[in-house]
């Protein structure tokens, strides 16, 4: 009987997420991380990385290829299978997910923090010697 691994997961974007497919069949790939704290072997507290690559298709696609940056924290749901491997004597693990939807979590943040504010108007000054003439 075949498995179904399932999962929602957030984390930070590495890059720019890269177009891929032609035609009417285009989508994102995505590289992104999560962090969890963890407890070292001195007792001291720090953070562990993990990595997974992404891939989403349609609407959602287009949406993370024009909106997301490197660092834009991002939420995704779908299916995955864990991968590992072995490089200069170092294992890791990573998991590939199969995203049904992906949504920029602090887009609205960001656009916030891009524009700049808006500008004061300047208090207009009465003529001298007037009963409006402001405290100042």
């Amino acid at each position: 009987m075949p498995t179904l691994a399932s999962c929602s997961i957030i984390g930070h974007l590495y890059e720019a997420p890269k177009k891929i497919g032609t035609g009417e069949r285009t989508g994102a790939s995505f590289r992104f991380y999560t962090t969890d704290r963890v407890k070292g072997d001195d007792g001291e507290y720090g953070k562990q990385f993990t990595s997974h690559s992404g891939v989403i298709w349609g609407k959602e696609a287009e949406w993370l290829i024009r909106d997301g940056k490197k660092g834009s924290l991002i939420a995704c749901a779908g299916t995955f299978r864990v991968r590992k491997w072995e490089k200069d004597g170092r294992a890791g693990a990573g998991t590939d997910i199969q995203c049904q939807s992906a949504k920029i979590l602090n887009r609205e943040e960001e656009d916030q923090a891009e524009k700049p504010a808006p500008a004061r108007a300047r208090p207009v000054a009465p003529a001298a010697g007037g009963e409006d003439e402001p405290p100042f």
